[in-house]
């Protein structure tokens, strides 16, 4: 049994990481992610949630705000129309 592999997603990549208040979400996907309905959290190495919400893309990138997290490893999840995740390591500093 293999790993199931996304189909809407080829890649994102986050930057900075680590990161001081801020990071920039690259999503280069099969399809035009504008418009789409874009959800995200961020959850702490127990898995709790600390930051949720919708993001809002331009030409597949966008940029979120981590002033409210303190230093730590986090993971942020992306669901595209509440069916397609990735989900990333982040590092707060």
């Amino acid at each position: 049994m293999g790993l199931k592999k996304n189909s809407t997603f080829n890649e994102i990549k986050i930057s900075p990481n680590p990161a001081n208040s801020e990071i920039k979400i690259n999503l280069n996907a099969n399809i035009n992610l504008e418009n789409k309905n874009i959800g995200f959290s961020i959850a702490n190495t127990l898995g709790q949630i600390t930051q949720s919400g919708k993001l809002t893309l331009e030409a597949n990138s966008t940029k979120l705000k981590l002033e409210n997290l303190t230093a730590g490893v986090y993971f942020l999840t992306l669901t595209i129309n509440n069916e397609n995740k990735i989900t990333q390591k982040i590092i707060k500093e």
